[in-house]
């Protein structure tokens, strides 16, 4: 029976409508001009101008918003250089400062132009540009932002709230100062990074700027310089500590949360030691996150996710990665935490699993490597340290260096979140070329850009080109040279928190989830396309930054539905939040068939392959169990397990992308709690492309579904929500067309007790509307709260039943209703058509049979196993190999080829090479023959100036002489020899054979390479020991001129003499090479080609002839791929063979 459910539902969407309803303003002339919320500037119309009383006080033209950005950049641009106080004040401040000014009087222009030019800006409003703010926040102050709660205003904050202007805050960011973007106690002046933070919620996430809120807690400062500061705006004494800390934190949440309950407040920049203690304190009873923790956390995952898919390798592979961190501060702490439960997750979530995964890290802080020797360890790093004796094993301590533990541990990943600038020296760096990984990782994610752990430049210089790179700043990207780019990933947390605030808004959820901040940091990490990851890019510009947000958003919405944490928000509840995020509920309904919880979950187009599902009834009592087809002989007890494999195996053929693939996964399930009964499950029509599918997913997934539906043969389960208008489902629609009589249709009405109130679906169950040939049968899905607590299937069918006996709507329908009467249901039918169909499935199953016998024949049958068949079987196959290795070295094959190749074109290129000119140079040819002479002049010719020329200029022929012989192309003939087809199977099913055939004719060619060298210099030096005098008999004579030995060495010999001297000398080397050039390939070809081809065989037989039975036996080791599919044929034969004596009995009994 074939299941095409549609995963189609009625479409709904909402706005906030702030900005799409006329706003009512008390305030009238100047007031408004001075208000950023409502200030437009020149942008003001004449009517509105009348209205507020502000006619006259703007210049007349009237503006449009796209003219006032134009004019603002155009001025920007101009002052981006002269608004600098001095030579000591950066560009990018004085960026902010004009910025920041803009936002003073017109918050709407300034965010237009935030969201216009997000990438370039984005690194001016928040790091690493607000760090530098932050520090020179006193003397840039101008105009108040946010609220200030100080140690001073205890007991007076409940009313200090209502100070704020704005009836509903949504996002609130809070700091205490204490530690800046790694630059330490800033005191008051840190509420420049809560004013960033909230720049980038409006423009990256659209929330409402009226309502979002930054605040500063100063509780004092232990920045000495900030104490003795006059100009310093916070409050001049020693921060508060113990519980009268926590009593001030305690009393703004209270008051902030009284004022506006659902208000979202966002932790940033509190120092370690309060950052774990004050999220633990609040995380379960008020909705909050620490943005350093949690979404440093969220985007580090996501980038060690990435940078496993950049390995080429699935996601699924992360818990084998090797992890060095550096640095144990709150950040630190919160991704270790977070990695350790992402790969527990993949490990089996138990508590084996995160003792596994914790073993995977070795973290580094000030004092060096953190063992369980240390003393006063912190208690959030505990987990973490090392035991001491696996460290001893590894030959580390307690407090190794940072480049001694990278040298030891070779990681896949190193990852720096220690706020300590330049940490990855050139040391750490060498270290980490010796890491065992293909492509490695560095994470240099501290802020600002100062105290980055490295730049990029750095590590792709020092470690290469192929690796990972990313920081918590902007950086540039790298040019490598010859086109390639070395890409600079921004693991910015803006990449999360903007989104995670967003969905938790839109959700209503109670609290802010780990689950909700896995989704969305799982959702980061996916976001990449499979073809940027490879590049190198693990993580998006930030000028996608909205798209980013609304996909994170939506992932932490279905995040917080599936963990039933939404309350809804605004006009709509939680009721519709969960309609919004329901499919047809198709797997819920193949799970109540089968009665167990098997199948993945999530979003988008879940099932990406068909899955064959086949049920077996066992006796009562018995166990139940799951078998794979691709997995033989292993049997799965635990269908959280089943999950997995399908999820994994799906993974296997699609990677890790939304890609879909029409090869089916074949399971079985053996259960008393089933019907026989085989199911396809079917990826869900989709309507568009998501999540960087092609746009041809459409028409992709709707062949798929028709392949199958179309063979009639099959029964086809129609799917459709009941809280969805029927008409429009594509799964009733596509039924119609391939079953237009309704024989094979059974539709399923889901989701009857989520309808609204006072609507029910009779018609449709009744056969008034939408009438089907087979009647409607209604399910009821298990709700998301029972899957989230693990709520037994069978309670869970006994819970359907006594919905329907106990519905006032449904009851009359009852005992013809649910997922177990769907079941009988369905076997029933189909029992019918396979009758029906006997005939023809008959004859496929024979052809099915044939097509298998025949793939065996071709795969070859096994070995035997006694010691003499198997010693024939080796000795045929060596013969064979023998016969084509000489093949290749006389011709007919490519082999030979590539020796002549060598003394056709290597030789002669080598001896044209040789730097005769320079050897022969008229400066040489003198000094040489000079010093020949000595003090005596020769008489009649320099004979030994003759003689040392040629030995010298001879010498350089043994170079190109021992090539001939080490050549390559020798020892590669045998890896590159074409075997015909018949042959180059057999040897696929053996490789060691193949490999000790290969290492044979190596070795075959090696063992005379040394003879023929040796010969080959032979020669030269037998040009060398007797020189052919009649070549220079035949030479003009000419008696030398000069020769007074009192004349200076220089002046002995005229010039023309030392040319006619190298120009003969010149002609014999030439006449000498032009016989090595054919000498030297005959010596080669005799001395090592001719006796390789000969001794071959003798050389294995001998080599046989040592090894012992097993030896011989491991020869025949088959291929595990090869051994693998002839199982896979063989289990299919059986199958197909069991099948036809089924057919067989079925047609006897009829």
């Amino acid at each position: 029976m074939t299941n095409p459910a549609a995963l189609m539902q009625a479409t709904r969407s909402f706005t906030t409508l702030e900005g799409h309803r006329p706003t009512i303003v008390h305030k009238r002339s100047l007031d408004i001009l001075h208000d950023p919320w409502f200030n437009k500037g020149t942008a003001f119309s004449m009517t509105e101008r009348d209205r507020l009383d502000i006619r006259g006080l703007l210049p007349p033209n009237v503006m449009s918003s796209e003219q006032q950005i134009q004019r603002f950049m155009v001025d920007l641009k101009r002052l981006e250089v002269q608004a600098r106080d001095g030579p000591s004040d950066p560009n990018a401040l004085a960026k902010w400062r004009i910025l920041n000014r803009l936002h003073d009087r017109n918050e709407t222009m300034y965010f237009k132009v935030l969201i216009a030019n997000i990438e370039e800006y984005a690194p001016i409003v928040y790091t690493p540009t607000v760090g530098l703010a932050c520090q020179n926040y006193s003397g840039l102050f101008r105009r108040p932002r946010g609220m200030y709660f100080s140690a001073e205003d205890r007991g007076e904050m409940m009313s200090m709230v209502y100070n704020w202007p704005a009836e509903q805050v949504d996002m609130i960011v809070v700091t205490d100062g204490s530690r800046i973007l790694g630059l330490g106690d800033l005191g008051v002046q840190g509420i420049g990074i809560a004013i960033g933070k909230l720049d980038l919620y409006v423009a990256a996430a659209g929330i409402n700027p009226q309502r979002v809120l930054p605040v500063m807690i100063d509780v004092g400062t232990n920045n000495e310089k900030l104490l003795k500061d006059p100009l310093y705006l916070g409050l001049q004494e020693h921060r508060l500590d113990g519980d009268e800390y926590i009593a001030v934190i305690d009393e703004f949440m209270e008051a902030v949360f009284t004022r506006w309950p659902h208000v979202i407040v966002q932790f940033e920049d509190f120092q370690s030691k309060w950052a774990f203690k004050l999220l633990q304190r609040y995380r379960n009873a008020y909705r909050m996150f620490n943005d350093d923790v949690q979404g440093t956390a969220g985007v580090a995952i996501a980038g060690l996710l990435g940078a496993v898919r950049a390995q080429g390798r699935p996601m699924i592979d992360f818990p084998k990665q090797k992890i060095v961190v550096a640095g144990a501060g709150s950040a630190g702490i919160g991704v270790l935490n977070a990695a350790r439960k992402t790969m527990a997750r993949m490990l089996g979530n138990n508590e084996s699993a995160f003792e596994s995964a914790g073993r995977q890290f070795w973290v580094v802080d000030a004092k060096g490597l953190i063992t369980e020797e240390r003393e006063n360890i912190d208690l959030e790093a505990l987990p973490f340290a090392r035991k001491v004796k696996e460290a001893s094993r590894q030959g580390l301590r307690e407090g190794a260096s940072l480049a001694e533990v990278v040298r030891e541990v070779k990681p896949d990943v190193l990852l720096g979140l220690s706020a300590v600038g330049g940490l990855f020296s050139k040391e750490v760096l060498e270290a980490l070329k010796g890491s065992t990984s293909t492509r490695p990782a560095i994470f240099a994610m501290s802020n600002p850009t100062k105290n980055a752990e490295c730049t990029p430049e750095e590590a792709f210089s020092i470690v290469g080109d192929n690796i990972i790179f990313a920081s918590g700043s902007p950086f540039k990207d790298v040019d490598l040279g010859n086109g390639h780019i070395g890409h600079c990933n921004q693991g910015n947390n803006m990449y999360l928190f903007p989104g995670i605030g967003l969905g938790t808004l839109l959700s209503g959820s109670r609290i802010i989830s780990d689950g909700m901040l896995q989704a969305a940091a799982e959702c980061l990490a996916a976001y990449m396309t499979e073809e940027e990851v490879l590049k190198g890019i693990i993580y998006p510009s930030t000028s996608r930054i909205r798209d980013i947000t609304k996909e994170v958003a939506a992932a932490v919405v279905k995040e917080a539905i599936e963990e039933d944490l939404v309350e809804g928000y605004r006009e709509m509840d939680a009721r519709e939040l969960r309609k919004l995020s329901q499919s047809s509920g198709k797997s819920s309904v193949l799970e109540s068939i089968v009665g167990r919880d098997f199948l993945p979950r999530g979003s988008g187009i879940v099932t990406r392959r068909p899955l064959v599902l086949q049920l077996h009834k066992t006796e009562d009592g018995s166990q139940e169990y799951a078998e794979f087809l691709h997995l033989p002989k292993q049997r799965f007890t635990d269908f959280s397990v089943v999950r997995k494999e399908i999820q994994d195996e799906t993974d296997r053929v699609t990677g890790k992308t939304k890609q879909i693939s029409p090869v089916p996964i074949h399971l079985s399930i053996y259960s008393p709690n089933v019907v026989n009964l085989t199911l396809i499950d079917l990826p869900g029509l989709t309507k568009v492309a998501v999540d960087g599918q092609p746009e041809s997913i459409v028409r992709d997934i709707e062949a798929m579904v028709h392949s199958y539906v179309a063979k009639p043969n099959c029964l086809i389960l129609a799917i459709s929500p009941a809280n969805q208008d029927i008409a429009t489902s594509d799964a009733i629609k596509l039924c119609r067309e391939v079953d237009p009589t309704g024989e094979r249709t059974f539709g399923v009405l889901t989701k009857l007790d989520l309808m609204d109130k006072g609507t029910d679906a009779l018609d449709v169950l009744e056969g008034r509307s939408y009438r089907l040939q087979h009647p409607w049968v209604g399910i009821v899905n298990r709700s998301q709260a029972d899957i989230n607590k693990n709520i037994d299937m069978i309670v869970a069918r006994r819970k359907e039943r006594e919905y329907f006996a106990t519905s006032p709507d449904y009851g009359h329908l009852a005992n013809k209703m649910g997922s177990e009467y769907l079941a009988k249901l369905l076997s029933k039918n189909l029992e019918s058509v396979i009758r029906a169909r006997i005939p023809s499935i008959t004859s496929m199953i024979n052809n099915s049979i044939d097509e298998l016998e025949s793939e065996l024949d071709h795969l070859g049958r096994p070995i035997a196993v006694d010691a003499g068949a198997q010693l024939y079987t080796i000795l045929e196959l060596c013969r064979a190999f023998d016969r084509i290795f000489k093949e290749h070295l006389d011709g007919g094959r490519p082999g030979g080829d590539r020796i002549y190749g060598v003394f056709d074109n290597q030789l002669p290129a080598a001896l044209r090479k040789l730097p005769f000119d320079r050897h022969l140079s008229l400066q040489n040819v003198k000094r040489v023959v000079s010093e020949a002479d000595g003090y005596q002049p020769h008489l009649i010719a320099p004979e030994q100036g003759y003689r040392r020329l040629i030995d010298s200029a001879l010498n350089y022929f043994r170079g190109p002489a021992e090539a001939s012989a080490d050549a390559h192309q020798f020892s590669s003939i045998s890896k590159n020899m074409n075997f015909h087809h018949d042959m180059k199977q057999e040897l696929r099913r053996f490789p060691s054979l193949q490999a000790e055939l290969a290492g044979a004719a190596n070795q075959a060619l090696e063992r005379f390479r040394e003879g023929s060298k040796k010969t080959a210099l032979r020669l030269v030096d037998m040009e060398s020991s007797y020189l052919t005098v009649d070549f220079f008999r035949r030479l003009p004579q000419e008696v030398e001129n000069g020769g007074n030995p009192a004349s200076s060495t220089v002046d002995r010999y005229s010039e023309m003499h030392f040319r006619r001297i190298g120009s003969n000398v010149s002609s014999y080397v030439g006449m000498v090479s032009e016989t090595l050039k054919s000498s030297i390939p005959k010596a080669v070809v005799h001395c090592q080609v001719r006796e390789a081809k000969h001794s071959l065989l003798n050389h294995f037989y001998t080599q046989i002839g040592k090894k012992e039975g097993k030896q011989l036996s491991q020869l025949l080791d088959e291929d595990p791929a090869l051994m693998e599919r002839r199982q896979q044929c063989a289990k299919r034969l059986e199958l197909y063979k069991a099948a036809r004596d089924e057919v067989d009995s079925v047609s006897w009994a009829r």
